[in-house]
């Protein structure tokens, strides 16, 4: 897997879907490596966060993006690598097996068991939306594919407990259930750490025994044998079997491969890319007055209009591709005003250059690119370098605002954190992606600050008020003793 993003295995001989939402050191520890094991032996789908979103409450020192994935909230802000993968592979599933999909959501435990069995025996708790007992309308999964997952463990040697959700209506455990109109099953598998997960080596031979015990539950659906379902996009489903890649059989033609790299990136600028040219263009100029500072801008505060046509359903782009074509026009009026002829760069170097504002180190660098030749990845590595640049130097870090964020002692009251925040300059530093997120953290704490001021009153007010029964108690208690000395 690779490190520091969301994993997706979008093919699959079952209808089974693992999702490890809290894949980070010092959450739900090592979970995304028994989530990958565990896909590999039931050969499923999967959505992994591998070390890329940690939990707000995390205390590693680990680098990542601040959001509890199991949560719908955090969850649709990252719709493009997560929620989307999710509903396609969940559709896919649907669409090819009969059974419902079945969503495994893994991770580590609420609670505390109510049973301490002795090793090599573990409790796994079990989590379907409800609380204490059955309730079929906040349920996530039917109640006989819940017995049945709780009997094949026992098989096996895991202790199963069950303990719902108090937070089930918010969780990614009911998300489907409102969502879909077709049913899922969605329960989540708490794994303890200590005596399971704590033990990297031995989480291959525990995820295997975990398959044998889905494999044998009755909501339990596979293709036949040497069969895969691979999921390409929300209409478009293909069976393959594997062995069959002729790459692995035949030669690698190498003359071959770099003649069809040559007509496919041609082909594309000639049509595709032409298109998102005149595409941009005209949303420039009608939504925008060619303003290139209002379309260059990544604020969430655009143009009615544009937000709007964002959010059309029936429209074929989505937002964030949108967004980068009209980025893309505003750059090109903007290399025409410094006299600088781009027409050699192909659309993708052009999509890679507005990660940088408009400035004369954009400028030099499209100098660069032109006189080196430099291909997309190597111009995608130096934007990333100029980028990182451009912030490095201050003791503050992306990170570290992140986890300061929910914190208003550590935001304001820190003298560090405090001149970062309050520089503009330093600000702007920062990438145009975590500042919006980090105004939307703004206003949420904002909602939260307020919340807690009326819970605040309600407790002073209650406290004034036995502090006045009290006084009166004691009043009253001083009058009964005067008139008992009368």
């Amino acid at each position: 897997m690779v490190p520091n993003k969301i994993c997706v295995k979008n093919s699959g001989r079952c209808n089974i879907l693992v999702v490890v939402p809290h894949g980070f050191p010092g959450d739900d520890t090592n979970s995304e490596i028994l989530g990958y094991h565990l896909a590999e032996h039931l050969q499923c789908y999967a959505v992994i966060n591998n070390r890329k979103y940690m939990k707000e409450t995390n205390s590693s020192n680990e680098s990542g993006f601040v959001g509890d994935l199991f949560q719908q909230y955090y969850a649709s802000r990252a719709a493009l690598d997560y929620i989307n993968p999710l509903i396609e592979i969940v559709e896919s599933i649907h669409n090819t097996f009969e059974k419902p999909p079945l969503i495994l959501f893994l991770g580590g435990m609420h609670g505390t068991p109510p049973l301490n069995p002795a090793p090599p025996f573990c409790a796994v708790q079990i989590d379907a939306g409800y609380a204490n007992s059955y309730h079929p309308a906040v349920a996530t999964a039917r109640k006989e594919t819940i017995d049945w997952i709780c009997t094949e463990l026992e098989k096996i040697g895991f202790v199963p407990w069950e303990k719902g959700s108090s937070e089930a209506e918010d969780s990614m455990l009911s998300y489907f259930k409102k969502k879909l109109s077709y049913p899922v099953e969605a329960i989540r598998i708490g794994i303890p750490f200590e005596g399971f997960r704590d033990n990297v080596e031995g989480l291959e031979q525990g995820a295997k025994l975990l398959a044998e015990a889905f494999r044998n539950v009755g909501a339990y659906e596979e293709l036949e044998p040497g069969q895969f379902h691979v999921t390409l996009d929300k209409s478009l489903i293909t069976s393959v079997r594997p062995g069959t890649d002729p790459v692995k059989e035949e030669p690698i033609d190498e003359e071959l491969i770099q003649e069809a790299v040559i007509f496919i990136n041609e082909t594309l600028n000639k049509t595709i890319y032409k298109g998102a040219q005149k595409i941009g263009s005209f949303v420039l100029k009608k939504f925008f007055n060619n303003d290139i500072n209002a379309a260059a801008s990544r604020s969430p505060h655009k143009a009615a209009s544009y937000r709007r046509l964002c959010e059309r359903e029936d429209l074929l782009l989505s937002p964030g591709q949108l967004s980068v074509m009209v980025r893309v026009a505003a750059q090109e009026q903007f290399f025409s005003d410094s006299g600088l002829d781009v027409t050699a760069l192909s659309y993708t170097h052009k999509a890679e250059f507005v990660k940088l504002q408009n400035s004369e180190a954009k400028l030099e660098l499209v100098r660069e690119t032109l006189e080196k030749g430099y291909s997309t990845r190597t111009l995608e590595k130096r934007v990333k370098e100029i980028r990182e640049q451009m912030y490095a130097s201050d003791v503050i870090t992306v990170t570290a605002i992140a986890r300061c964020v929910h914190n208003p002692l550590k935001l304001f009251d820190d003298p560090d954190m405090m001149d970062f925040i309050g520089n503009s300059t330093k600000l702007k530093k920062l990438p145009v992606d975590f500042r919006n997120k980090l105004h939307a953290e703004a206003f949420n704490m904002i909602e939260q600050v307020n919340e807690w001021k009326r819970k605040y009153g309600r407790l002073i007010r209650k406290l004034e008020r036995i502090a006045d029964k009290e006084k009166a108690e004691i009043e009253n208690k001083g009058t009964v003793t005067a008139l008992e000395q009368l």
